[in-house]
């Protein structure tokens, strides 16, 4: 019996800057302490998509663990 695994998530140089960007620009949404909520996460998913360059697109869960 073989599993198949999803394929891997990889980051692009170009995508890790424009969502720290994101993060940056919009830092008061995180409380203070980072936890930046689902709303701010969907506005860099937007933003970033275009940048893929590697593996599959971006998903909410993945942008709050990057």
């Amino acid at each position: 019996m073989s599993s198949q695994s999803a394929p891997k998530t990889q980051w692009n140089p170009q995508e890790t800057q424009a969502l720290l960007d994101h993060l940056v620009a919009h830092k008061s949404e995180g409380e203070g302490a980072g936890n930046f909520k689902d709303p701010t996460f969907n506005a860099a998913l937007s933003s970033i998509g275009p940048l893929l360059t590697l593996g599959p697109p971006k998903t909410l869960k993945l942008f709050k663990n990057k």
